[in-house]
């Protein structure tokens, strides 16, 4: 990951590819309100959330179609809230999760299929636009 400045200029960066804390593969990034960084992996089938320095909060997920797991998460967004949505390609659907204060953690809130409405994702662009209107319709009220 790296970190710029809103005119562009270098910050910082951390993260390397792999599979433990703190490494990626093909990631996707979200950030909240809070400065927050949310990356969902498409090779790790798994939500990894930072501080804004890159420190490491926790993580979620695994691999599979239940709730809470992902195949292949391509789109990840934030609502105002707080709630965070995530797209996933192979099981062709988004998941919202929202935080659980008392565990600290994300856990499953709602599932949301997009089969119905879309059929087959023609193009992987098409998810994470989906995904983001999600994100922006719900801090709206909108579902």
């Amino acid at each position: 990951m790296q970190k710029f400045t809103s005119n562009g200029a270098f910050l910082m960066k951390w993260g390397s590819s792999g599979t433990d804390n703190g490494q990626f593969s093909q990631p996707f990034v979200a950030v909240d309100t809070s400065g927050n960084v949310y990356v969902s992996e498409g090779g790790n089938n798994r939500v990894q959330l930072f501080t804004s320095n890159g420190g490491f909060l926790t993580k979620w997920g695994s691999p599979g179609s239940g709730d809470g797991q992902f195949n292949t998460p391509f789109g990840i967004a934030v609502d105002g809230s707080g709630n965070v949505y995530v797209g996933e390609w192979e099981n062709n659907r988004i998941q919202m999760f929202a935080l659980s204060t008392a565990a600290a953690s994300y856990a499953p809130a709602i599932q949301v299929s997009i089969l119905e409405r879309l059929g087959a994702f023609p193009a992987p662009h098409i998810l994470w636009r989906v995904t983001a209107k999600a994100a922006c319709c719900a801090s709206r009220g909108v579902v």
